[in-house]
């Protein structure tokens, strides 16, 4: 996660990407409170005991807020990061507090005189005297990195974990009116990506329907670029309107062609417009 997004992460809704279809969101939320009694907390496995060099932080006896930053979309939510607030200052510099290893699923602040947890099967887990707070790791096991939050004091105010799952996106839309004009379907960032978009008359050997139907055939030598195409049709108000897609992706030598046909379900609106977008931008929260 940049260093940078690590507030907003925690905000009640943070944006990732807006482009229609492909929504993404953080929100934050409060997890618990983590009790310490021995002067000490790390980030661990929450099945396995802290090893040596586990992330760990020196800190006075006292309740500290766990919060979590949940990424959302695709109809599903995982865990981006989570940290333990240490004081009430803002964190306004990050450094680099080691990586923390997960085999089961869910990593755990707790005091560093507390025992593993037996058993990982919830989002938030707690022994008796809240010495431990457990949080489901946002890709199941393996290896996180941790960040230390200093805050314009100087001394720490939070202790992250970073699992690496939220990346913010900008796309760029073309659109086309149809059918294309002459000139054909041309902008300079298919050009710059070396993809080629023509008009199809057939689908499958068979004449389209051009009272409904839409069809283009994309060429490219990068198959990457192509799959990070959105396509769609949509009337002058921007409305998708083709509710019936079809592909069909074809490898010739160096170049793959990838056949769309669109159709709407009684016919084309009055201005109907072809619209492509590419992902042009994105930026790793970490």
């Amino acid at each position: 996660m940049a260093k940078a997004l690590y507030a907003k992460a925690f905000l009640p809704r943070h944006v990732l990407c807006d482009f229609p279809g492909r929504e993404t969101w953080l929100s934050g939320q409060r997890a618990g409170d983590l009790r310490v009694v021995s002067g000490a907390i790390v980030v661990a496995d929450a099945q396995d005991d802290a090893k040596p060099r586990s992330p760990r932080l020196t800190l006075a006896p006292g309740e500290y807020p766990v919060l979590l930053s949940m990424w959302h979309g695709n109809g599903t939510s995982r865990t981006a990061c989570a940290r333990v607030d240490v004081s009430t200052l803002p964190a306004v510099d990050w450094k680099r507090a080691g990586t923390v290893g997960v085999t089961c699923g869910a990593i755990a602040f707790r005091d560093a005189a507390c025992l593993p947890i037996d058993e990982a099967a919830g989002d938030v887990f707690s022994n008796a005297d809240r010495t431990l707070v457990g949080v489901a790791s946002g890709w199941g096991d393996g290896n996180y990195p941790c960040w230390l939050g200093v805050g314009s004091d100087g001394a720490p105010a939070c202790l992250l974990v970073d699992f690496g799952n939220a990346v913010e996106q900008r796309w760029q839309i073309m659109e086309f009116p149809w059918p294309p004009p002459v000139a054909g379907m041309v902008h300079p960032l298919l050009t710059r990506r070396q993809i080629a978009v023509e008009p199809l008359d057939r689908w499958k050997s068979t004449p389209l329907d051009r009272s409904r139907d839409v069809a283009i055939d994309l060429r490219s030598p990068d198959i990457v670029a192509l799959e990070a195409l959105d396509i769609s049709l949509v009337d002058g108000q921007g409305r998708a309107v083709a509710v019936e897609r079809e592909e069909l992706k074809v490898v010739e030598g160096d170049a793959v062609r990838w056949l769309v046909r669109l159709r709407c379900p009684d016919a084309l609106p009055t201005v109907p417009v072809l619209r492509l977008a590419t992902l042009a931008a994105e930026r790793r929260l970490r």
